[in-house]
């Protein structure tokens, strides 16, 4: 594996989400240069909207990693 690669698996999943949990751990796991272990559900009432709360978690997450 590359190290610009980031693994994923999916430990359990119920709901449509998980693409979307899948890619923000990943992003985390690239931002933060750690393990990400991200779960829950989410639902998006339009693609738009996927795009804004994925940037908006990301901001916060790293805000208060860097803290």
């Amino acid at each position: 594996m590359r190290s610009n690669e980031t693994l994923s698996t999916s430990l359990y999943h119920k709901t449509d989400s998980i693409d979307f949990i899948t890619r923000l751990a990943k992003v985390l796991a690239r931002k933060a240069r750690k393990p990400a272990y991200v779960g829950g559900e989410v639902k998006f009432w339009e693609v738009e909207d996927e795009g804004i709360a994925l940037r908006g978690i990301v901001e916060v997450v790293m805000e208060r990693l860097d803290n």
